[in-house]
């Protein structure tokens, strides 16, 4: 059950293996992506919260350079799972 939905304040405002994350940002050419990872993922893979973000930016679809513009513009929700 995912829970707690809060706006972040930006991309590094979470805690690895407490918060999901989801992404939303537009590039230059205004091209949406969105992508979403479960609280365990980064986790389990062993990132930080760098490396979590940067790969659910390729995971999004875009294939450009992660810089800091572009995650400064980020919009970021944080959850938290819940089981039952």
């Amino acid at each position: 059950l995912l829970t707690n939905y809060e706006d972040a304040s930006g991309p590094d405002d979470w805690e690895v293996g407490v918060h999901g994350i989801m992404i939303e940002f537009e590039d230059d050419r205004g091209q949406r992506y969105s992508g979403t990872y479960l609280p365990e993922v980064a986790t389990e893979q062993g990132w930080n919260q760098d490396q979590a973000i940067r790969s659910l930016v390729k995971k999004a679809g875009y294939n450009g350079r992660v810089s800091s513009s572009l995650k400064r513009n980020m919009r970021v929700t944080r959850y938290q799972s819940s089981k039952v």
